[in-house]
C-alpha cells in the first residue's frame, strides 16, 4: 500500500496515543523495513529520510 507523505505524517502524529501494542512498518524503495512503535518511533523527517535515501 503507498501512502501520501501527508498520510504518513498523520499516522505518526496519531502513534504516541496509541495503543502500546500498535504499529506500523514502512518499507522504502530498497525493500527496507522499519517498524514505528508508540514511544521509540523517530521524527517524521528521519521516517521520509530512510524512504528517500
Amino acid at each position: 500500500m503507498v501512502f501520501r507523505s501527508a498520510d504518513l505524517e498523520a499516522l505518526m502524529e496519531a502513534l504516541p496515543q496509541a495503543s502500546p501494542r500498535s504499529w506500523v512498518e514502512v518499507r522504502n524503495f530498497r525493500g527496507d523495513v522499519e517498524r514505528l512503535e508508540p514511544g521509540t518511533s523517530p521524527t517524521f523527517a528521519e521516517v521520509l529520510s530512510f524512504l528517500v535515501d
